[in-house]
């Protein structure tokens, strides 16, 4: 039925419903609405990705967590996720990251661009110099692999973030 919803060529009309013999005017209303209904919530529709607020909802499990956890999600062109990895769960208060492991699978998923998230445990907002560095090293590289790189946003328990772009980092 989701496959009937997707493809737009493919969408069921009320007067087609009720060409079917026993379904009556209720009956087709009442499926043309689940149709509907179901094309709202799983149709092709995704937002793309364009600001900080559109990552947070997307990565704001990790805030809480103890350790480092250093994610990269990849994009398409027109920047909705593809996928969203974990590429490495740190110590206290660092993670080690390479450009190797953010691009890894961006070039496996066909990736357009790419954005960094990790968190502070500690709660300090402030980028860290390993965390600037990082972040250079993977700008420099996402240019050889012609894969953007749009962000890094570093997230703490208390629901804030520091965004590299917002800030010109990027």
């Amino acid at each position: 039925m989701l496959e009937l919803i997707r493809r737009e060529d493919r969408i069921v009309t009320l007067t087609q419903l009720t060409a079917i013999p026993g379904m009556g005017p209720a009956r087709s209303s009442t499926i043309a609405a689940l149709l509907e209904l179901a094309r709202r919530l799983y149709g092709n529709h995704r937002k793309g990705i364009h600001a900080p607020e559109d990552i947070l909802p997307l990565v704001a499990d990790i805030e809480e967590k103890s350790q480092e956890h250093f994610l990269v999600l990849t994009l398409d062109g027109a920047n909705q996720l593809i996928r969203r990895r974990t590429v490495f769960k740190g110590t206290l208060n660092q993670s080690l990251v390479h450009p190797r492991e953010v691009f890894r699978n961006a070039i496996v998923n066909k990736a357009n661009a790419v954005i960094l998230c990790h968190n502070h445990p500690s709660g300090n907002l402030n980028p860290s110099d390993a965390d600037i560095r990082i972040t250079q090293k993977i700008k420099e590289a996402s240019g050889i692999m012609d894969i953007q790189l749009l962000d890094h946003l570093i997230l703490t328990s208390d629901d804030s973030y520091h965004s590299f772009a917002d800030n010109g980092q990027v």
